[in-house]
């Protein structure tokens, strides 16, 4: 895991702390320090790779939910326009066969004026 992972490599540096303490009192063989230094690059890199693939598959994962998702509320979304009532689908205007809005009656055309042929 992250934090564990994290955590182990935190008690690395500080061991190497330590011992670079000790270094500086002359207790600790500067070799021996070399090698845990390098140890701990060696975990470091570890870590970054485990990490890094831990967050390329997420990142897919994250990508393809997200496609899932519109998928799912596009059709979610087509259900709800194919139910919609039908008062909705007559609110909209009607065109006459020459594209033009349909009347919305008899005299509003000119038809009933008292004109007469």
């Amino acid at each position: 895991s992250l934090w564990g992972g994290l955590s182990h490599l935190r008690k690395r540096v500080a061991v190497l702390a330590q011992n670079v303490e000790q270094v500086r009192n002359g207790g600790a063989v500067e070799g021996h320090l070399r090698a845990v230094a390098r140890g701990i690059e060696r975990e470091l890199d570890v870590f970054k790779v485990q990490q890094r693939q831990e967050f390329e598959a997420l990142a897919k994962d994250d990508a393809d939910l997200q496609e899932e998702a519109l998928l799912t509320l596009g059709r979610r979304f087509e259900g709800w326009l194919a139910d919609a009532p039908p008062a909705l689908a007559d609110s909209r205007p009607h065109r006459g066969s020459r594209g033009r809005a349909a009347p919305a009656s008899p005299l509003a055309d000119g038809a009933g004026e008292g004109s007469s042929a």
